[in-house]
């Protein structure tokens, strides 16, 4: 109808979908779609892409994203994947530090049962530059924090990062303490509703988090799912 769309994430629940969101787009005289996947304006993001934009870290050779915790799937969530529901916010910020789409996506279930929605998973990717990154993502782990200060890493030929996997604070191997970046707005929900209205004001703009990257970052998921015995 040529209306401008803010959805939740993930976008759609199979590539079926995706296709059918992208022909629809084809269609539609200067669309406006936006996926509400808050992590690409989190602060702590900007905050180590920065670095990386700035040769801080060098060329990057190995991510580590960690959040394991327990939470209860309601309402559709419950016939499919943590890491479709929940998993989808840290493979948007691993894409997004490499900025392209992996060569080469294999995953693992843990505890995982036929016929049940997975609850865990550890997925790792390759990417063409040699790189490689490995999300450890679960909804069945007890975390005294819930899940909460729980730790990544990125590391760099020239220099790491460690940060808290919820981005509240993050520590580059050339500082002496942690950077705290963006309190204000921890999750970047401000930065993400704000990039919308600015496309809402100026329909010639795109979002940031468009339906590009939500089909980069579905697909990701979507190869994960094919070592789903």
């Amino acid at each position: 109808a040529g209306k401008a769309v803010l959805v939740e994430k993930p976008l759609c629940i199979s590539a079926a979908e995706v296709a059918r969101i992208e022909n629809v787009l084809t269609q539609v005289e200067n669309p406006l779609l936006m996926v509400a996947e808050n992590y690409y304006y989190k602060p702590s993001l900007t905050y180590i892409k920065d670095l990386i934009s700035a040769g801080r870290l060098g060329d990057l050779q190995s991510v580590f994203v960690k959040k394991l915790t327990t939470q209860t799937a309601e309402g559709w969530k419950i016939a499919h994947g943590a890491l479709l529901e929940g998993g989808i916010h840290f493979v948007a910020l691993i894409a997004d530090l490499f900025d392209t789409s992996p060569v080469d996506v294999e995953a693992v279930f843990p505890g995982h049962r036929e016929g049940e929605a997975e609850r865990h998973s550890v997925t790792r990717l390759t990417f063409a530059s040699q790189a490689t990154a490995e999300l450890h993502y679960s909804w069945d782990t007890p975390s005294l924090t819930k899940g909460v200060f729980q730790h990544s890493k990125i590391e760099g030929s020239g220099g790491t990062v460690i940060f808290e996997s919820n981005g509240i604070y993050a520590r580059h191997s050339g500082a002496l303490l942690p950077a705290f970046p963006g309190l204000k707005d921890l999750m970047g929900y401000g930065a993400m509703t704000q990039d919308f209205l600015n496309c809402l004001q100026d329909r010639a703009l795109q979002p940031y988090s468009n339906f590009e990257r939500a089909k980069r970052d579905l697909d990701i998921v979507f190869r994960a799912y094919t070592d789903l015995g």
